[in-house]
């Protein structure tokens, strides 16, 4: 295949890139002439006025509205409204007095002012890059970390972080007992949450069957659901429902009237709170407000930073009612929530801590042993350095045939100073969470290398030895696992790298959250398929420059299996934008994971049927199986399909009797992965004599590549039972002097 150009398996690239995240503005609307500072104020000033004259319970329901619509329901890639932005209006609210206003807002009202929200952000950004220096990578990197902080929500799937949270603060209350647990609190504002958001649903529902009626009495049964659900849209409707009108026209009308009875989705009446939750939900919901006028005096910027209404995020309003605009509060800035529920007692920060620590290596090692049900999944494993005696620990290693993984657990807290890019705190947290676990498997790994054959590893528990032979040339590879990250900065070392924060030869390990590490879990739910990703992640970063998150790499990995052939482009860093579509929908992964089924990688049936048939084989291949499926995983599907038709017309009886062998080879850094086809016309006769021609062939391919070579041979004879192939043979080979693990 010809690899002169930058190919990238399913992608395409467009020919004009265009900026994104941007909202238009109209011409009178633009804030030229103004420098940042000023803009930001102005756009302030605008926003506070406008709260200050109108129904502000009207004004932060629709705009909840339309932002939840556009960013969670409908997805759309350039909302009008951010999730930041929204936080920041009910920040903005909060520094004003209680008002009683009841003026109502026309939509184009609505609509200037949403864009008037995005320009105050927007000069909030332009105010940090007015102080860029670009040519300061340190400087770049803050101004990423603080544009992350803006916009970045929902670091986990929404169950899968109720999950994590629920799970930590159990054990908390179990190390530091409480009169009403902790867990059991969260999963009442987790139940308030969902009682908002199934409102939403139903709103959305009525909504749309609205404009599907076909009949007058279908609208106008709509219609007097939402007048149910607000006084000012029922005495607007008793004053228009006597005029003729067409159905059509009749639904734009509801539609109307459903935009005033937005405030019901996220007013909370005391009364149903206590009907639905108990008494002790009043309590602590309180614990999680603000009132009008809290933060009266603040500085508007702080809420771009580090914003109040992140750990409370209710209302107590002036008619005794609450008030959530933010509905997806448990699983936007999760930590923040468990974090202000437990309050600063330091015997009980101390159990949360450790409550972290214990939750992530527990499940880190579940969710690999489901994932990876051939494996060897061993916690705890400490080894003594015999150059200087000191006692090492590595939290989890997997043996998977000749591959070792090795995952570091970091459960430390990203601080909200490193948020905010303070570069102290961020330097710090970098080199502690993302950098430290990358040094310690590199340890692990030099220790093991300058092994021979036996090596001293135990279970630090029992003090078992961990049965590790070295006579096989292990792959090994390094993770760093942690409950927070910066998603797309931590994705890739070259941010840390290109500040000076990571040095030009220290080791690094490809960071995944947990939450990260599940999804891959479950969209890869077949071990053959999740160990091949886990082989193939680290390397990602030599093949392309780029910018995105896991959910990104992930949907490449699920479009092409990481098939990118040639080079990219020099001196340019590919943004994944809206690339991560594969993995935004529900999946149910298999229970048994113990089978070759191969996610995400197009393969002709030829091959399907090859590995299928090594992955469950007893004989032969068992040693090298995971070799030789990975091998062939790492082939582009082109090369497969012209292999397979190479075979399939030889043995129809096209191209002689038997054929010299067919390579296809695909390179990743300083490794080549070869699978080759040897066409023979008759076997030979003995195996000793085929193995050794079959290592023949392997040597001469592998002694053209300046590095390390996994070669397969597969065999096949002219008249043959077998549907795949006769014979298969695996090499590793690659210069003198390279460790036993590479």
């Amino acid at each position: 295949m010809p690899t002169d150009e930058f190919y990238v398996h399913g992608y395409e690239f467009p020919g004009d890139a265009k900026a994104v995240g941007t909202n238009s503005l109209t011409a009178d609307e633009a804030d030229d002439g103004l420098a940042p500072r000023e803009a930001f104020d102005l756009n302030t000033q605008k926003l506070l006025s406008f709260l200050d004259s109108r129904d502000a319970r009207l004004a932060l329901s629709k705009t909840a509205h339309q932002c939840i619509l556009e960013t969670i329901v409908m997805g759309k890639p350039d909302p009008s409204i951010e999730l930041g932005s929204l936080e920041i209006l009910q920040a903005l609210y909060l520094t004003r007095p209680p008002r009683l206003s009841r003026i109502p807002t026309a939509p184009g009202s609505f609509s200037r002012h949403w864009r008037v929200l995005g320009r105050m952000m927007s000069a909030f950004m332009a105010e940090q890059g007015e102080a860029l220096d670009t040519e300061n990578k340190t400087d770049v990197l803050i101004w990423r970390v603080r544009l992350q902080t803006m916009f970045y929500r929902f670091p986990f799937d929404q169950d899968v972080c109720a999950g994590i949270i629920g799970n930590i603060l159990s054990r908390v209350d179990v190390k530091v007992p409480q009169v009403e647990p902790f867990a059991a609190q969260y999963a009442r504002l987790l139940d308030v949450s969902r009682l908002v958001s199934d409102r939403i649903t139903e709103f959305y529902a009525n909504c749309g069957e609205m404009l599907r009626a076909k009949s007058h009495e279908e609208v106008i049964a709509r219609i007097e659901y939402f007048c149910a659900r607000s006084a000012v849209a029922a005495r607007l409707w008793a004053r228009c429902r006597h005029q003729e009108r067409s159905v059509r026209d009749l639904s734009h009308l509801g539609y109307q009237l459903s935009e005033l009875a937005t405030p019901w989705l996220f007013t909370l009446e005391k009364e149903e709170l206590v009907s639905k939750f108990g008494d002790e939900i009043l309590p602590l919901i309180a614990r999680f407000s603000h009132t009008s006028g809290e933060l009266s005096g603040a500085d508007p910027r702080r809420f771009l930073m580090d914003n109040p209404v992140w750990q409370k995020p209710f209302i107590a309003m002036p008619d005794e009612t609450y008030l959530l605009p933010i509905q997806y509060f448990p699983y936007s800035h999760p930590f923040r929530i468990a974090e202000h529920l437990i309050g600063n007692e330091p015997k009980v920060r101390t159990a949360y801590s450790d409550a972290r620590a214990e939750y992530l290596e527990d499940s880190l090692a579940e969710l690999l042993e489901l994932a990876m049900p051939s494996a060897s999944v061993y916690r705890s494993v400490i080894w003594d350095d015999p150059a200087n005696g000191v006692r090492y620990e590595n939290d989890v290693v997997v043996v998977l045939d000749n591959f070792l993984f090795m995952f570091e657990a970091k459960s430390g807290k990203i601080s909200p100073a490193a948020r905010r890019g303070a570069e102290k705190s961020l330097e710090t947290n970098v080199s502690d969470l993302f950098i430290e676990p990358a040094k310690q498997a590199r340890r692990l790994q030099d220790y093991l290398n300058d092994r021979t054959v036996s090596v001293s590893l135990r279970e630090k528990k029992t003090g078992k030895p961990i049965p590790l032979s070295l006579e096989r040339l292990k792959v090994a590879f390094s993770y760093s696992i942690c409950i927070e990250h910066f998603a797309s900065l931590s994705a890739t070392r070259e941010f840390f790298a290109e500040s000076g924060i990571l040095g030009a030869n220290e080791p690094w390990a490809p960071v995944l959250s947990l939450g990260e590490l599940d999804m891959v879990a479950r969209f890869l739910d077949s071990e053959v398929s999740f160990a091949h990703y886990l082989t193939r992640r680290p390397l990602i970063g030599t093949q392309l420059d780029y910018e995105g998150d896991e959910q990104d790499l992930l949907s490449m990995y699920i479009t092409n299996g990481f098939c990118l052939l040639g080079r990219g482009p020099e001196g340019k860093r590919i943004l994944f934008h809206n690339s991560d579509a594969q993995v935004r929908k529900k999946t149910v992964p298999a229970i048994n994971r113990a089978t070759p089924t191969v996610v995400g990688i197009t393969m002709p049936p030829l091959w399907q049927r090859t590995v299928a048939e090594i992955y469950t084989s007893t004989i032969g291949t068992v040693r090298h199986r995971f070799d030789i499926i990975f091998t062939i995983l790492n082939q582009a599907p082109p090369a497969l399909s012209e292999l397979q038709n190479y075979v399939r017309k030889w043995r129809r009886g096209g191209g002689g009797a038997g054929k010299g062998p067919q390579y296809s080879k695909y390179t990743v850094a300083n490794r080549q992965f070869v699978v080759a086809t040897w066409l023979l016309a008759k076997g030979f006769e003995s195996e000793e004599a085929l193995t050794a021609e079959a290592r023949l062939l392997a040597h001469g391919v592998a002694s053209e590549f300046d590095g390390t070579s996994d070669v397969v041979v597969f065999v096949y004879l002219k008249k043959s039972r077998e549907i795949t192939h006769n014979g298969v043979f695996f090499f590793r080979l690659g210069q003198e002097g390279i460790g036993r693990v590479i």
